[in-house]
C-alpha cells in the first residue's frame, strides 16, 4: 500500500496513521515506510523484464512503487555497488 492510499484511508475513515498501519500489519499487508526496498534480486529482475520489452512504468506497477521511486532505488543500488568498499 502506498503512502497516498494510506492517507486516503486515514481521511476517509477518521483513523490515525498508527491505527491504519497496525490494521494493515495485522492483515498481512506489506507497507513501505521509507523508500523502495531494492535488493540485488530486484535489480536483476528489473533488468530481465526491461530486456524482454516490459516498460519501466509497468515494472514499477508490478513492484508496487512509483516509476520515479523505482528509478531512484535502482540508481542508488547501482551507485552503491560501484563505490569502492573499505578493505
Amino acid at each position: 500500500m502506498s503512502g497516498g492510499e494510506r492517507l486516503w484511508v486515514t481521511g476517509r475513515y477518521g483513523l490515525t496513521r498508527a491505527r491504519v498501519l497496525s490494521l494493515l500489519a495485522a492483515h498481512g499487508v506489506r507497507v513501505r515506510l521509507h523508500g523502495v526496498a531494492v535488493n540485488a534480486e530486484r535489480v536483476v529482475e528489473y533488468a530481465e523484464l526491461r530486456s524482454s520489452g516490459v516498460g519501466h512504468e509497468e515494472i514499477a506497477a508490478r513492484f508496487g512503487v512509483s516509476p520515479g521511486g523505482l528509478y531512484r532505488a535502482i540508481r542508488k543500488h547501482r551507485e552503491a555497488s560501484l563505490s569502492p568498499h573499505p578493505p
